[in-house]
Order: structure tokens, then sequence, then C-alpha cells
């Protein structure tokens, strides 16, 4: 199991954050989400091959922390 940090930054509001929930969970490889609104955060822990669909999702934006 890989676990990855997405960073949330100023997009951290409740409706955000319900978005990127609902967004991860449909990713096939998806098993837990731990968000923390006090870091602005998602972890997020899934199977090696959900890892290049976030890459590819979220990346660009410089969200990701592994």
């Amino acid at each position: 199991m890989k676990k990855i940090r997405l960073i949330l930054g100023g997009i951290c509001c409740e409706n955000a954050v319900k978005t990127i929930f609902f967004e991860l969970h449909s990713i096939d490889g998806v098993e837990e989400t731990h968000f923390d609104l006090a870091s602005h955060s998602v972890l997020i822990y899934m199977q090696i091959k959900a890892l290049s669909v976030i890459e590819s999702k979220y990346q660009a934006d410089n969200l990701i922390e592994v």
C-alpha cells in the first residue's frame, strides 16, 4: 500500500473537500482518505495502481507530497 499527502492549500473549504473526497474515492485503488483541515491536506492510502491517476490529476498544480 502506498501513502501520499495531497496539499489542498487555499482551496480548503467544505465544498472543495467534499468534491475532492468524491473524486478520490471514484479512483480505482484508493483505499482510505484522511482529511486534516488544520494542515489543509489529505492523506491518501492507495494501491500502487492508483498513483499514476492521482499524479496526473493533481501533480500539475504541485499539490502532491509523497
